[in-house]
């Protein structure tokens, strides 16, 4: 994971925006590791009637959500 964190931190420096996929165990992120980086975008995923799609997670992490089905 300290290869992944390093390799954020340099993409960041270097003005990258970095998105990662929330996930898909429908549960609430409580620790999602480096993804709970203020250097990240966290994206959560919506269905046809904009709401979250039930697989996907959620929590206060999440930046954006997109249609996601």
């Amino acid at each position: 994971m300290e290869v992944a964190r390093e390799a954020i931190d340099y993409a960041y420096a270097k003005g990258a925006v970095i998105v990662v996929a929330a996930g898909n165990e429908g549960a609430e992120i409580k620790d999602y590791g480096i993804a709970m980086s203020d250097k990240i975008l966290l994206v959560g995923a919506t269905g046809l009637d904009d709401q979250r799609m039930g697989f996907f997670q959620l929590g206060a992490a999440i930046s954006v959500s997109a249609p996601g089905s």
